[in-house]
């Protein structure tokens, strides 16, 4: 899987800037720059379900990737909105699934 990622796929996360007055204010913070592969999901593979809109799935071997955090890559924005551990004992295979929303 490790030859079709390509690099520059930059993560960000939500964090609060408020001092620890929970108050809600913060700002989205890069938190790494990794490679993986993300691909659109033919129809029968999307997910609308109420607020589980899934568009995109990503891979990658970055195991810090969580929900409702950002993914940007050459202008898009995907949100992210499952996080699937595919670790496979039997193989070399230890990568992420991440089921994301493209943002238009």
């Amino acid at each position: 899987m490790d030859k079709y990622f390509t690099d520059g796929y930059e993560i960000k996360r939500y964090v609060e800037n408020s001092g620890g007055w929970s108050d809600g204010e913060g700002d989205w913070e890069t938190i790494d720059t990794i490679s993986g592969y993300m691909r659109a999901l033919q129809a029968n593979e999307r997910t609308d379900i109420a607020d589980l809109i899934v568009s995109h799935r990503f891979y990658t071997k970055y195991h810090d990737i969580r929900y409702k955090d950002k993914i940007f890559k050459d202008g898009k924005e995907y949100k992210v909105k499952l996080v699937d551990n595919k670790k496979i004992n039997t193989s070399s295979l230890d990568f992420i699934q991440v089921d994301c929303e493209l943002v238009l």
